[in-house]
């Protein structure tokens, strides 16, 4: 089969007739969204579109994609992410218009005001009645606006510091007056020592540990404002959906794709305090006043043992005074110490002398020896004297026939 070739007319023909359908369709598409204007969903906010021909809003959630839409259709942005709101006496950390911490008694009538900071997310699906019911009643007609940015802006979802907000006027309405309302009947269920010095709940008022026979092993209980946190997240929930109609709000663990689960708002108490401090002025008072009698006391006891030691002692030192004197009048009424010191001369002087007459003694017996060796031979004078000298190995000395003997004594 011979194949047909196409010419170059034939080509540049083909060309143009597809250039002219993509006109058209262009045309047809141009003509088929007349009056309508492009709209990009927000991946972190959901987008609300108001028609106001039939009055329906059309709810994109984050991330939603493109579509058409009418050109003076109202285009609101509600945001997705977490938010929190603070009730607090410092108003560095107090939210806009929010009140100054919630005011109570606690269990003895004592007022105390506590302070608390709530987290939560919009349901997204209800975020669209949310903004429907209660912020755009709040925000001038003429301010709506038909730039999506605009309306987001005038709603002042993430403007701070400015209480006439929109979305801070029915936080306002709502979950302030819902933490005021569930906060009050929480804080009378402790005394304000459990909130104010931070005592567990398993300690008695003056904050020891309430153990009973198990002191040993009793381990202190979570403070009382960490008791009462989850019961005040689960009350302002319960509060505002009974108020509201709708659970707008949900806690942690929030997740959009199980629109049917809306855990509790989570609510943290920073803190509860007494608003007139008196109370834990008389407590220190008291507790000065005890420290100081228990010093005084043990003060009081300290010297009295330290007297009794002094007593005890001087008393010991007379027994042995007494002992003593018992002793020296047994030797005749002087002292033993004495008496040994002059005992122990005495024979000193005994032994020294029997020592020198030992020697003397000595003396005349080798005397007598060395006479009597003299008698025996005979000998006298010069004779002797060198028989003396010959017995003691003392020699004659001198030179040549001189001779000079000196006898033993002399």
């Amino acid at each position: 089969m011979r194949s047909k070739r196409i010419s170059s007319k034939g080509t540049a023909f083909i060309v143009v007739i597809f250039a002219l359908l993509g006109l058209a369709s262009s045309v047809l598409t141009s003509c088929a969204h007349q009056n309508e204007k492009k709209l990009n969903a927000s991946s972190q906010f959901v987008t609300c579109i108001y028609d106001k021909e039939d009055g329906t809003v059309e709810s994109i959630p984050p991330g939603g994609g493109t579509r058409w839409v009418e050109d003076d259709a109202e285009i609101w942005r509600v945001p997705t992410g977490g938010r929190f709101w603070n009730v607090d006496t410092d108003e560095t950390v107090r939210d806009p218009g929010a009140p100054a911490g919630v005011l109570g008694l606690d269990s003895g009538y004592k007022e105390v005001v506590m302070n608390a900071h709530a987290e939560f997310y919009v349901n997204q699906a209800n975020s669209c009645d949310l903004n429907t019911r209660h912020i755009m009643r709040n925000v001038q007609a003429d301010q709506y606006g038909q730039d999506d940015t605009e309306s987001f802006q005038k709603a002042g979802y993430n403007v701070r510091g400015d209480s006439s907000q929109p979305w801070f006027v029915f936080l306002n309405e709502k979950v302030s007056a819902a933490m005021v309302k569930q906060g009050k009947p929480l804080l009378g269920r402790y005394s304000w020592e459990y909130y104010n010095l931070e005592f567990p709940v398993n300690a008695d008022t003056n904050g020891k540990l309430k153990c009973g026979d198990v002191s040993e092993s009793c381990q202190p209980g979570e403070r009382a404002i960490d008791a009462l946190a989850p019961d005040y997240g689960k009350l302002v929930t319960q509060q505002l959906n009974k108020q509201i109609g709708k659970d707008y709000f949900c806690g942690p663990g929030y997740d959009p794709k199980r629109p049917d689960v809306c855990p509790p708002i989570f609510i943290e108490i920073t803190g509860i305090s007494l608003v007139n401090k008196k109370p834990l002025q008389d407590r220190q008072k008291l507790v000065d006043i005890t420290e100081k009698t228990d010093n005084d006391q043990r003060l009081a006891k300290l010297t009295e043992d330290a007297t009794k030691a002094s007593v005890a002692a001087q008393r010991a030192k007379l027994e042995q005074s007494k002992a003593l004197q018992e002793l020296i009048n047994s030797y005749g009424g002087v002292d033993p110490g004495v008496a040994e010191a002059q005992r122990a001369a005495d024979l000193d002087r005994i032994l020294a002398a029997g020592k020198a007459d030992v020697a003397i003694e000595n003396a005349r017996a080798e005397i007598a020896k060395d006479l009597a060796a003299c008698q025996e031979a005979k000998a006298t004078g010069r004779d002797c004297a060198l028989i003396i000298a010959a017995l003691h190995d003392q020699y004659p000395q001198g030179n040549g026939t001189s001779v000079t003997v000196t006898p033993p004594g002399n």
